[in-house]
């Protein structure tokens, strides 16, 4: 039974982000999605209570539908543009509080390659994850 749990943890470890930054970080990017959270929920078919908690919890699942969820943030938000599968870092910098521009082209240069939706994920979870050091 310790070894089925212990496999569940170890695969559940490999299919989520958690990072560590101040709940003070966390409740200011959430407010800051929140005008688009339930449209972007639907659009991505993401479940609601990932939508609500994941950036307070800051617990991000790596799958399609909260990486649907993140581009569509990003794109409303204008942080993203999906047609050209670019992201606008100046506007990544200023609106997003605690990026900074070295981690924000460092991150951006280093998903260049992504494809949709997983861009805006790859480059969020990349900031993110140099703001937990």
């Amino acid at each position: 039974m310790k070894i089925c749990i212990l496999a569940f943890a170890f695969l559940y470890s490999g299919f989520a982000f958690k990072f560590h930054v101040t709940p003070e970080v966390a409740k200011i990017w959430d407010d800051f999605i929140d005008p688009f959270r339930e449209e972007c929920r639907a659009e991505a078919g993401l479940d609601e209570e990932v939508a609500k908690w994941a950036l307070l919890k800051m617990d991000f699942p790596e799958n399609d539908a909260f990486m649907r969820f993140c581009g569509c943030l990003w794109s409303r938000l204008g942080l993203y543009n999906m047609d050209t599968n670019e992201i606008n870092v100046d506007t990544v910098v200023e609106k997003l509080h605690g990026f900074t521009m070295e981690n924000a082209v460092e991150c951006n240069d280093r998903y260049k390659n992504a494809s949709k939706n997983e861009k805006a994920f790859l480059v969020g979870t990349c900031v993110i994850r140099k703001m937990s050091l």
